[in-house]
């Protein structure tokens, strides 16, 4: 099970002080606020969400895999910072009629610069979340939400996978014991090569280690990525874990966890997953 959701710890309550932006930190949070959560103001906020212009200096990601949140409104940049970034979607929302509600940044220990705003827009809540994204992928995120919207995660999953060789983000090479162990008649929906049934690859641990990282980063959502040393139980190894969004809007998504082991110093095997998901677990019938 995953769950792709962004939770950003608050330990600094900022004052929106004579229409400028004062940064002080009180002893207690600020409750949130939500709004109104019925149809028609969830309609309008999201209305004004879609003529919203593009955060100078950011990219929009239309299947938010880079925020790692199903929202339709998630922008990344390799440049602009989470604060800067921030303040100007915080600015534009007050200019479009918004008013903040609760505004507050906080930077300490997984998380580094990360901003949290709930503004108030004709009755109802926008939630406006910035920050550092994790080693590997862009920089800067911005995501946007209306508060009360479905979350789009609920929707039906896209169709199955065709072959793997379609889908296959690795060298093939690499992956010619990958089987699918979720078969359904139109396709399917996870693949899986197991340590015991990879090829002996002919590349030492850190180039292969370093092709993967390559090739998951800008296509997938890097999760985490793990360099074990070797023990007296196993040889050395890296490990990945990904995931990105299938359908615009986040409906549901792909997970990709990858390990390379080290089989020699100048020989290397892949294990390999790579599943659906729907509702925020991978989707998996029989299988080993």
């Amino acid at each position: 099970m995953i769950r792709t959701r962004f939770t950003v710890a608050l330990v600094a309550v900022l004052a929106l002080i004579g229409g400028g932006y004062t940064w002080a930190a009180l002893d207690a949070p600020v409750p949130v606020w939500v709004g109104a959560t019925d149809p028609a103001h969830v309609a309008a906020a999201n209305a004004m969400l879609a003529v919203l212009p593009t955060p100078a200096g950011m990219t929009l990601d239309p299947y938010g895999t880079g925020c790692d949140f199903a929202t339709l409104y998630c922008f990344t940049s390799s440049s602009v910072e989470p604060e800067a970034a921030f303040a100007a979607t915080t600015r534009a929302l007050v200019a479009h009629g918004g008013r903040v509600r609760s505004h507050a940044c906080s930077s300490h220990g997984l998380i580094e610069h990360a901003c949290d705003a709930v503004v108030d827009y004709q009755g109802s809540g926008i939630d406006v979340v910035a920050g550092h994204s994790r080693p590997g992928n862009a920089l800067t995120h911005l995501r946007l939400s209306v508060t009360g919207a479905a979350n789009p995660q609920r929707s039906p999953a896209s169709a199955p996978y065709g072959s793997w060789s379609s889908v296959g983000p690795l060298p093939a090479a690499w992956t010619t014991g990958t089987r699918c162990v979720t078969q359904e008649p139109t396709g399917c929906r996870r693949f899986d090569q197991p340590l015991d049934a990879a090829p002996r690859v002919a590349a030492p641990l850190a180039q292969m280690c370093a092709e993967v990282r390559s090739r998951i980063v800008g296509s997938y959502f890097l999760i985490n990525d793990v360099n074990s040393p070797p023990s007296a139980l196993r040889s050395a190894s890296c490990g990945f874990f990904a995931h990105r969004f299938r359908t615009l809007g986040g409906h549901d998504g792909e997970v990709l966890v990858v390990t390379v082991q080290a089989l020699d110093p100048q020989h290397s095997a892949l294990h390999l997953m790579l599943c659906q998901w729907a509702n925020g677990g991978c989707v998996r019938v029989g299988g080993r």
